[in-house]
């Protein structure tokens, strides 16, 4: 006689089954990732030229240096970060400076990349860190980006920017006038 045990099932149900095995299937498709390097690069412009640091003297804080931040737009996204199906870059905050300049010669800097674990769409917002000051009025306007993660049925995930919104993308344009 063949008899059955089923009490280590998965499911409720397949434990009550003894008189056939019982026979759960999963399924999990793999994180998806959002590299920054390629979705979320800010690019810093500013209408007059950049201010280094000058180590002919003491002021050592004296060079252009703008901070900007990743966090969440909407209460969904917000609960995905909590229950850590999204799972933030280790730094949220990037600083362009004179030394962050790429081979065009743009004040570019990246946020690091972004896991998920659940298809759907999420929401994160950029802005700059800080105060307008000595002339010098900053780009307030917050970034808005939609990313798309689709279950491509076959084990894996793709996540994807579908939206920056306004127009101006990641760029952030400070603008100086004389005082």
């Amino acid at each position: 006689a063949v008899s059955y045990n089923n009490e280590s099932a998965v499911t409720e149900d397949d434990q009550a089954v003894t008189d056939a095995a019982a026979f759960t299937n999963t399924y999990a498709p793999g994180a998806a990732i959002l590299y920054g390097s390629e979705n979320l690069t800010v690019t810093k412009n500013l209408n007059r030229d950049w201010i280094a640091d000058d180590p002919a003297t003491a002021d050592v804080n004296e060079k252009d240096s703008f901070t900007f931040t990743l966090t969440t737009d909407d209460e969904a996204t917000r609960q995905a970060i909590e229950a850590q199906t999204v799972i933030l870059p280790e730094a949220t905050s990037i600083v362009v400076d004179t030394d962050t300049v790429n081979s065009e010669g743009a004040h570019q800097a990246s946020f690091g990349e972004i896991t998920f674990t659940e298809a759907g769409t999420y929401v994160f917002t950029i802005a700059e860190e800080g105060e307008s000051h000595d002339g010098l009025t900053y780009d307030k306007e917050v970034r808005h980006v939609t990313v798309e993660v689709t279950d491509n049925t076959d084990g894996t995930m793709t996540a994807r920017v579908t939206g920056v919104t306004p127009a101006a993308g990641l760029t952030f344009t400070n603008v100086y006038k004389p005082e």
